[in-house]
């Protein structure tokens, strides 16, 4: 071929091309960028998902035979999970990933009058009444070789955090943490930039704040509405409803710690039947005690859910 025929590329043409593979590279770079970044948002909403469930447990649990149950933090303990200030003088949730100094280890208490909380009755103590409590953990775990529960950008759960804001764990009305002990409510992670939505708004998605409410699932005043209604059907020796009026008292035994409270409803037998709603509960394993007219029906181990729970109890009278 002459020398004379041969074409190439001219220096424009070169950078023409160069520039279009310029931006190409950008734009895909970015676009990787912007992946990432949702990705890694996902992951932190992710991660705040699998602390709602050590805390408040799963919905759909259900043991071996298909029955409800209820596990985690809450129904272990009683109550959420309070800050604990760490060696760097930080308030965290290391409760769910390290024993308190002061919790008891998980075990099955008798309703004793040594077990039960201060303000309990004399009335309450009942050693027929067998309750699982105290700390079962750890809830969660800590990624391998870290001592810090952290997000998908490596930032701790902390209050305050390394930025030094104060939004990552808040307390009631989404209250500012300041010392140890304080019941944790509201937890979240602070998106991409790491600061809250509050101070620096950002368009990008990436850069949202995500808030777990351990409140939300459980109605508006929170952990302590769940309810049971219980229906008492009372029956005397020989099967029959028993006639006349009674009283008596039903009495939902639950954990505060490795302490035993009791929950209480006065009832009035009618007919042979009666209702008594009890307030103030916790979800988890619970156990029910009905006395009426100096007798005791058998204690009765059940899973209280978020919510307004109802049962039904047999009790011979006479």
């Amino acid at each position: 071929m002459n020398a004379m025929n041969r074409q190439g590329f001219t220096l424009l043409e070169l950078a023409v091309v160069l520039g279009i593979i310029v931006i190409i590279t950008h734009l895909a770079v970015r676009e990787a960028g912007q992946w990432r970044s949702s990705q890694l948002h996902a992951l932190s909403d992710k991660g705040l998902s699998e602390i709602k469930a050590a805390i408040l447990g799963e919905d759909f649990e259900r043991d071996t035979e298909g029955a409800r149950i209820r596990t985690g933090f809450l129904a272990d303990m009683g109550r959420l999970p309070q800050a604990v200030t760490n060696a760097e003088g930080r308030l965290t949730l290391s409760e769910l990933w390290s024993r308190p100094s002061a919790a008891e280890t998980y075990d099955v208490r008798a309703a004793v009058a040594s077990n039960l909380v201060a303000e309990a009755d004399a009335a309450d103590a009942d050693s027929n009444v067998l309750l699982p409590c105290g700390w079962h953990g750890p809830y969660v775990r800590l990624p391998f070789g870290k001592t810090r529960l952290l997000d998908a950008w490596g930032n701790a759960y902390e209050t305050p955090d390394d930025a030094r804001y104060t939004a990552r764990l808040r307390t009631f009305n989404n209250g500012v943490i300041s010392e140890s002990g304080t019941t944790v409510v509201f937890i979240r992670h602070l998106g991409a930039d790491g600061a809250p939505d509050d101070l620096v708004p950002s368009p990008d998605p990436a850069d949202n704040d995500s808030v777990l409410n351990l409140f939300g699932t459980c109605g508006a005043e929170g952990v302590t509405n769940c309810s049971l209604t219980v229906t008492v059907n009372a029956y005397d020796s020989d099967g029959n409803p028993a006639s006349g009026v009674y009283t008596g008292t039903v009495r939902v035994y639950g954990p505060r710690d490795a302490r035993i409270t009791v929950g209480k409803q006065s009832l009035s037998l009618v007919s042979g039947t009666a209702h008594a709603t009890v307030t103030g509960l916790t979800p988890g394993p619970r156990v029910l005690r009905v006395e009426c007219n100096g007798h005791k029906g058998l204690p009765r181990l059940l899973v209280v859910q978020p919510g307004a729970n109802a049962v039904t109890d047999r009790l011979k009278i006479n």
